[in-house]
């Protein structure tokens, strides 16, 4: 009498998988730190946005006060104690655009400083 054929299913190689590297962290608040001026479009006065490295944030070196609800690559979501959202929208350099809900209106930044 033959005994049964174990059947083992096939298994995909995972060769070198351990191996592969994978991305470098991105240091959130790095890359929103800094300085940059906006212009008020209603009034055409210019005004000075900052965000600190431990990401508070300033307007006309005034803090708002709030906590950050999202932070990631391409933006940094920040909730005021009104209950209204400060968007920071970054490209590639770093922020470029400054929403504030309680205005409904974007601003676009201009560097000050290096971050």
């Amino acid at each position: 009498m033959q005994r049964p054929r174990l059947r083992i299913p096939k298994i995909k190689r995972l060769d070198g998988w351990w191996n592969k590297k994978s991305p470098a962290p991105i240091n959130f608040p790095a890359r929103y730190t800094g300085q940059w001026t906006f212009v008020d479009s209603t009034n055409k006065k210019q005004h000075t946005f900052s965000i600190a490295p431990s990401l508070h944030l300033f307007i006309d070196r005034r803090e708002i006060e709030g906590h950050i609800v999202k932070i990631d690559q391409n933006e940094l979501l920040f909730l005021d104690k009104y209950g209204y959202h400060v968007k920071v929208t970054a490209g590639l350099n770093g922020p470029t655009t400054v929403y504030d809900e309680a205005d409904d209106v974007t601003y676009k930044l201009e560097a000050v400083s290096s971050r």
